[in-house]
């Protein structure tokens, strides 16, 4: 009877122990923490996985790959390292839960981090090791890939990758090149397409010519119908004048010698990569309507634009022109 009431005595005070040390791992995180210290930081294993690559296309890749089950409760176990000291669990001091119990607290809110991190691996690793050069973003929806709880985990994805091809024995080719030699003749030509970007543009009532430029309001007509517009406009007359989506061949040819105040009209090819299906291959209208006709002008003293572009004189300007063409 007495070691009987002795024993309930004895489980009475077990349960009035809050913190009854018998529940506890023993507290390894300081000679851990001693050994790695001592070690110094240890090299990253590489991820174990198979895969399994099939052309789909002659540039897309179909990929399976599969992750062994010891590799999947390896990050597991890396993760739950990584908490062991910091989480919270009730009843227990941080870094004294049993390892069980965190495990089995925790596994749930790990299950996302610890695919995600497989699946990073695995996409970097497989670059290298399946020679894959791959141009976009595997073609997979992470949200829709679950990590089971037993057994290998595997996912598939597409990806799009340079297309391969057999290069050429290029060695040895004969190339021409163009060989530039530096004449009077040449010089002058640049010298003046140097000068005329220093003039200054003065309005004329002369006709235009090659090299003036117009401002104008521009309209694209196709079968009556207004497709675009655009007011004041200022084009350079040259002999072909290019759109995003089209091309005046004859521009300079049509526009010579037209006046403020008066219009033109050219035919436009539309190219067969146009937006509006409509038009595209087909020949449509622009009309310029001319509000004035402007001409270069260089200044009367050379010197000015030569000052302007940090030379003492025109003269030292045209040197310093002539060097860089030699």
């Amino acid at each position: 009877m007495a070691a009987s009431d002795s024993f309930r005595q004895d489980d009475q005070d077990m349960e009035r122990r809050p913190d009854s040390s018998s529940l506890e791992e023993p507290d390894l995180a300081a000679p851990v923490a001693e050994e790695e210290s001592a070690e110094g930081e240890k090299e990253k294993v590489a991820l174990d996985f198979e895969f399994d690559v099939e052309s789909v296309g002659p540039c897309k890749r179909k990929v399976i790959i599969t992750i062994p089950r010891k590799e999947v409760d390896r990050y597991f176990q890396e993760e739950f390292d990584k908490i062991r000291y910091e989480a919270q669990v009730p009843g227990f001091r941080p870094g004294r839960a049993p390892r069980k119990l965190l495990e089995k607290r925790f596994r749930g809110e790990l299950r996302e981090p610890v695919k995600a991190r497989l699946m990073l691996d695995a996409f970097t690793e497989l670059a290298e090791r399946a020679k894959l050069a791959p141009i976009s973003d595997p073609n997979l929806d992470p949200d829709g890939i679950e990590l089971p709880d037993e057994g290998d985990f595997a996912f598939e994805f597409s990806v799009e990758v340079r297309p391969e091809f057999n290069v050429p024995n290029w060695r040895g080719l004969k190339l021409t090149r163009k060989v530039y030699s530096y004449t009077l003749q040449y010089f002058e030509k640049y010298w003046q397409e140097q000068l005329y970007t220093l003039a200054n543009l003065i309005e004329t009532e002369e006709p235009a010519q090659v090299g003036d430029y117009i401002e104008c309001d521009v309209s694209l007509w196709h079968e009556g119908r207004l497709l675009n517009s655009a007011d004041k406009e200022r084009l350079l007359i040259r002999p072909r004048l290019t759109f995003l989506d089209g091309v005046i061949e004859d521009f300079a040819e049509k526009m010579v010698g037209v006046r403020a105040g008066e219009a033109r009209t050219c035919e436009v090819r539309v190219s067969e990569n146009c937006a509006d299906s409509e038009i595209a291959g087909k020949t449509i209208q622009a009309r310029f309507k001319v509000h004035s006709v402007l001409r270069r002008q260089l200044a009367k003293d050379p010197n000015f634009w030569a000052q302007m572009s940090g030379y003492a004189s025109i003269e030292e300007m045209r040197a310093a022109y002539q060097e860089r063409l030699r």
